[in-house]
């Protein structure tokens, strides 16, 4: 199963805190980047932001199912 088939398959209020979750992790990435820890490698936040992406694509699936 893929990534995407993963996401669809939970609910809303997961896929909410999934959401939140990545958005987290792009904050502490940038916070590391920003104070120079230690090198943050430009595919991690990529790869969150896909991830993003793909759960706001299924939310708004979600959401035009409902309302029409």
């Amino acid at each position: 199963m893929t990534r995407f088939q993963e996401l669809q398959v939970q609910s809303d209020e997961e896929l909410i805190a999934t959401e939140k979750e990545k958005r987290k992790e792009i904050f502490h990435y940038r916070n590391q980047i920003a104070n120079s820890d230690k090198e943050v490698k430009p595919h991690f936040i990529r790869e969150r932001k896909k991830a993003i992406a793909q759960i706001l694509t299924i939310r708004t699936q979600r959401k035009a199912k409902r309302e029409g």
